[in-house]
């Protein structure tokens, strides 16, 4: 603790229609181990069409550490959590979403943190799928402090499925105030956006190898669910990544040509994407195109034999971009952008033929 921190530990949790789960996320903090005058709750309300506010009020009628935060109007997770931040007190942050649950692996998370004053602790987490135990992501018990390229050098996306979730790691509050990044508003995906840009300012991370978060997964949840948004942010994502770690004056032609393309596609309005009748010929034609970029400019290793080339780059950064081309979201707007222009061809032929 400390005089601008005066907590060790704030849970933020972004909290949207949330009625029926989160007494389930709330208990689970309440069964740690923790003082509970050493660490508070802040749960901030989207705009909840249900009864989630009186629930959170109910609940913090017994638990002076809850502090319910209503925000006036809906600009998703990013938004909340960007509330819950400027709110929290505590040394150290922990996203928490409003159906999941922690365990006590993220008090021992806690301490290596406060004891090795570390920017980020990456923690371990179990899966569970429609309730059902999935599978489970642990850290080695020996980890030390290094740098957040050493950590990912080491747990890459072959081992370790959900290091870009923002709840997978306990954050420093000094280090999250330094980089002064908030979460983007208005986009899906945008604590991938978050990670990145503070893991190429990390410089003191660590592992802790017991279980500390939850995920509780459904068929039907926002990362399973298939529609134009997911595609146009994903593609969002891709280039604000990109942009990252290649300033314009230094990226290669390749990158600022994929760039600019993606924007351009993006430039559609939402709403007549989704309304398959307003689709024409052009519509589709620019599908191919968008597909076809995507293919010929995010191959593995073309894109690589760019990015070596590029004098700009650090070796560490460089193997920044070597995960992200590993990365899933690069595969899955892959995927997304064949799976979508299969079925709006399906769509449209058969508007066609009524």
């Amino acid at each position: 603790m400390s005089n601008t921190y005066p907590l060790s530990l704030s849970f933020v949790i972004p909290a949207y229609n949330a009625e029926k789960t989160i007494t389930r996320t709330l208990d689970s903090i309440f069964r740690l181990t923790l003082d509970r005058a050493d660490f508070e709750v802040v749960v901030v309300d989207d705009c909840s069409k249900d009864n989630t506010p009186a629930v959170i009020e109910a609940y913090a009628s017994s638990h002076p550490n809850v502090v319910l935060l209503r925000q006036p109007e809906n600009h998703r997770q990013g938004a909340a959590r960007n509330r819950g931040i400027a709110a929290a007190k505590g040394e150290y942050i922990a996203f928490v979403d409003a159906d999941d649950e922690v365990a006590e692996g993220l008090v021992v998370a806690l301490k290596k943190g406060l004891e090795n004053k570390v920017d980020m602790v990456l923690m371990g987490i179990r899966h569970l799928m429609n309730g059902k135990f999935a599978e489970e992501f642990l850290t080695d018990a020996d980890d030390g402090v290094m740098d957040a390229a050493a950590l990912f050098e080491k747990y890459t996306m072959d081992k370790w499925s959900f290091w870009v979730h923002v709840w997978t790691y306990l954050w420093q509050h000094e280090f999250l105030d330094k980089v002064n990044r908030p979460f983007v508003e208005d986009m899906l995906f945008e604590d991938t956006d978050f990670l990145w840009h503070h893991l190429l300012r990390a410089q003191r991370v660590t592992t802790c190898s017991d279980v500390a978060y939850l995920y509780f997964q459904t068929q039907g949840s926002t990362a399973r669910t298939l529609d134009w948004r997911h595609l146009s942010d994903h593609q969002l994502l891709i280039v604000r990544i990109m942009q990252e770690v290649f300033p314009p004056e230094h990226a290669s032609e390749q990158i600022v040509a994929l760039s600019h393309k993606i924007k351009e596609e993006r430039a559609w309005k939402f709403k007549e994407l989704t309304k398959i009748h307003m689709l024409t010929k052009l519509d589709l034609k620019a599908l191919r195109r968008l597909y076809a970029n995507l293919d010929a400019h995010c191959d593995r290793a073309s894109v690589w034999q760019a990015i070596s080339t590029t004098p700009y780059l650090s070796p560490a950064k460089t193997s920044w971009v070597k995960l992200f081309l590993h990365h899933k979201h690069l595969t899955i707007s892959l995927a997304y952008t064949r799976h979508l222009l299969r079925e709006v061809k399906y769509l449209f032929k058969k508007k066609q033929g009524e």
